[in-house]
């Protein structure tokens, strides 16, 4: 383990009712993780992003990666996402964050956590497996087989598609690939399939990763219940629609409808103090 601890908490009132994390990173976070219990009927969601201070998330880059570039490369953010990863008992991600990112794994070993040991004998002694279940949304069914979390026997890995996606993902299933479908109008049906992932996964604590469509579409369903937030010291623009996204993509609310979210902790980093790490609960959600 490297400095303790790497958050300067300014604000906390998660009210913990009992210890989550062990010492070690406890220690480095700057207190305690831990979540309330799922509602009926689906996993407790929470979700985490980083974005410009001006609300970019996507920021299209030749020949460099894009959440590097709005982060700043901040270790701090890698960090906190390796942990909200060892949180999660599944990772959520649409098919375009994977397409991006063909040879990650969503876990926090693939980002050269310090703390990977430390993360994955917390999840062993909670009973959990050592990575959380991988899980895809697309509606086209289109993955690269290249994808470095198929046909590995330590990754649990999920697709949900529609009837018309579902043919693309043949191949994959002979890679260890579970395919399932829920459609509706001609989409993937988000409701059903946090339902099933709680029914027939066992999922009781789902991340979302993204990309924006994806949490858009979940915030407009009233299924997301807290939001991890990176803000990270930069201003991209929102000019150019074609090289950059904000937060929750094209989804859009009338003015009386807009989510509405109470702040939960605030940290800044150690290594990287200009960074804001912020933590809300949705407030207008469905259980």
């Amino acid at each position: 383990m490297g400095v303790r601890p790497l958050f300067t908490v300014h604000l906390d009132r998660t009210g913990h009712a009992a210890p989550g994390l062990p010492p070690g990173l406890r220690e480095a976070y700057g207190g305690d993780l831990t979540f309330p219990d799922p509602p009926p009927g689906r996993p407790y969601v929470f979700t985490n992003f980083v974005a410009t201070l001006d609300g970019v998330a996507v920021l299209s880059v030749e020949g460099g990666s894009e959440g590097r570039v709005i982060s700043y490369g901040s270790a701090d953010d890698q960090w906190l996402m390796g942990l909200l990863r060892g949180a999660a008992d599944a990772v959520l991600v649409a098919a375009g964050t994977a397409r991006a990112e063909p040879r990650h794994t969503w876990a926090a070993r693939a980002l050269r956590h310090a703390d990977a040991a430390a993360i994955e004998e917390w999840r062993i002694l909670q009973g959990r497996p050592l990575h959380p279940i991988q899980c895809f949304v697309s509606a086209s069914g289109s993955f690269p087989e290249e994808m470095a979390v198929f046909g590995r026997d330590d990754l649990r890995v999920i697709i949900y598609t529609t009837r018309a996606g579902e043919r693309p993902t043949t191949r994959l299933r002979d890679r260890g690939a579970d395919v399932r479908v829920f459609e509706r109008d001609s989409r993937v049906d988000l409701t059903a399939v946090l339902r099933d992932l709680k029914e027939t996964a066992g999922v009781r604590y789902l991340l979302c990763e993204g990309g924006p469509s994806l949490f858009g579409q979940m915030l407009a369903l009233r299924l997301v219940d807290e939001c991890f937030h990176t803000v990270s010291p930069r201003l991209a623009g929102l000019g150019d629609a074609q090289s950059r996204r904000p937060l929750t993509g094209s989804q859009t609310w009338p003015p009386q409808e807009t989510p509405r979210l109470q702040l939960l902790s605030l940290r800044t980093g150690i290594r990287d103090p200009d960074h804001l790490f912020l933590r809300y609960r949705v407030l207008n959600r469905d259980p």
